[in-house]
């Protein structure tokens, strides 16, 4: 059951007034004065005796409401002081808009944002920060819902937009909501504390575009229906307690541009046609339990790749080496085998790659210099042999070179003293020879240098220990008691 107190914690529509000043009339959202609350949730907190006698209108909006959801699950409007109960009191009988039981529309849309509002509540937490006093809020009625803050609608007055992001709700999203709001376009309740499953009816609404749900609390599977969220642009469930499958139904979803389904508890393999989305922009999948390996074919429409901190193995696809638009490749803490291919000198538009903690092997492509806009290359606990090319001297936008934990030999290229944005350089255990390069002294950014534990040899020159007076706030090297290197300026490695 969810009850409110007349002044104290509220939920949705808590959230959608302002003041006066800010009121806004026609198709865009904006802010309402002068809310009030139903007295049915006072007579709830106050514990008096509950009665399931309605009046007529609340009969006859019932009758109207079940008629639409006619399809839907079933729902309780008969016990006393439910989200259900609590709504259809409010809109049939101490809503001052006084609607007619004829308006089925109008019903239909002010009952599914106060259903929405009944099922929520604002966290209590005393250190939860927020950008809107709670206080100051109550359950509006005088006001078309248009008006309340959060709530985009149309020219027809029809809400395509429902956007609560960081208020720290708790509560659920009612099953019976979306089926309300045919013509929803973007429900984002990010940020916040929801719980419970996500509902089925959202994975048909025929014309939501984006579904944000970011850092909630939601579990359980995607997979019990398919999706058939025709219009569906952008699908972001990031951070929640989501398991089981990832639907291969998804990749019907002929119009997504974005699929984050990013630290939850997915397990098993990913299908391979949600590689294969007509128009997909960005796939993120890290921080789950999936399992597998990578397809054959992937979209060429690919700019973001992400699959960090799963169980994947098997060879990179030569395909993946041939995204052109692609922009950040993540693979990292996986099974990954193989080789880095030369063909990566294919993605001219790579900004970050990062493929830490795998078992790739072998030498790292002196093609990767050829990467005119490529600022990230994080290379680490791989099993990568061979030396470092010079060429990577030639990268003018590099600002983060990590190879540390492999088994490069060599020595260090001098070339990467013109790497003049460099503000982070990272080398450690390896097998490298010879003597720290005097050209590092250019590298005026840099601010972490680890070049320890290694076979360095000689002494570090003045002109590069100067870096200590600038932005360089960690320099490591193997200059303990005995040690090869001869440094006045390092944190020494023993």
């Amino acid at each position: 059951l969810v009850a409110l107190t007349v002044a104290g914690i509220v939920g949705l529509a808590a959230v959608l007034t302002r003041s006066a000043e800010n009121i806004t009339d026609g198709s865009e959202g904006g802010l309402i004065d002068a809310p009030t609350v139903s007295p049915r949730s006072y007579i709830c907190d106050r514990n008096d005796t509950l009665t399931t006698d309605h009046t007529t209108r609340y009969q006859a909006f019932q009758s109207a409401i079940e008629s639409s959801l006619k399809e839907s699950t079933p729902f309780f409007f008969d016990e006393p002081c439910s989200p259900y109960d609590l709504a259809l009191t409010w809109i049939a009988d101490y809503d001052n808009l006084d609607l007619s039981p004829t308006e089925t529309t109008r019903i239909n849309q002010r009952f599914a944002v106060g259903l929405l509002y009944y099922s929520t509540t604002l966290s209590s937490d005393p250190n939860v920060t927020r950008s809107i006093d709670p206080l100051i809020f109550q359950l509006p009625s005088t006001k078309h819902e248009c008006t309340w803050t959060g709530i985009t609608c149309d020219k027809n007055s029809s809400i395509i937009g429902i956007e609560l992001s960081g208020l720290k709700l708790e509560g659920s999203i009612p099953n019976e909501m979306p089926p309300l709001l045919p013509v929803l376009k973007i429900l984002d309740l990010s940020e916040n504390d929801l719980g419970g499953t996500i509902p089925s009816s959202l994975f048909s609404s025929p014309k939501l575009v984006t579904l944000d749900l970011t850092s909630n609390k939601f579990s359980g599977p995607i997979d019990t229906m398919d999706w058939k969220t025709e219009n569906l642009e952008r699908l972001i469930l990031h951070n929640n307690e989501l398991s089981g499958t990832i639907p291969a139904s998804i990749a019907s979803l002929k119009h997504l541009l974005e699929l984050d389904l990013s630290k939850n508890r997915f397990s098993g393999p990913i299908p391979d046609a949600i590689f294969n989305g007509r128009q997909l922009r960005k796939l993120i999948l890290r921080d789950n339990n999936l399992t597998g390996t990578l397809p054959v074919d992937m979209a060429s429409t690919l700019k973001h790749l992400d699959l960090t901190e799963n169980n994947l193995k098997g060879e990179l696809p030569m395909k993946l080496f041939n995204l052109r638009q692609l922009v950040i490749l993540e693979l990292s803490s996986n099974g990954f085998v193989g080789t880095l291919s030369d063909q990566i000198k294919n993605l001219q538009n790579l900004e970050a790659l990062v493929i830490r903690n795998t078992r790739i092997r072998g030498p790292i492509p002196s093609s990767i210099a050829t990467l005119p806009i490529l600022g990230t290359i994080i290379l680490e606990e791989n099993r990568l042999t061979g030396t470092i090319s010079p060429d990577f001297g030639n990268m003018p936008a590099l600002v983060q070179l990590s190879l540390s934990s492999n088994s490069l030999t060599g020595s260090i290229p001098t070339q990467l003293g013109n790497l003049s944005f460099l503000t982070f350089l990272d080398l450690y255990q390896n097998r490298l020879s010879g003597t720290i390069p005097t050209e590092f002294s250019k590298l005026t950014q840099l601010k972490m240098l680890d070049l320890s534990a290694n076979m360095l040899t000689g002494e570090v020159s003045p002109e590069v220990c100067e870096l200590r007076q600038g932005y360089l706030i960690k320099f490591s090297a193997d200059c303990f008691k005995g040690g090869e290197v001869v440094c006045s300026c390092c944190e020494c490695v023993d």
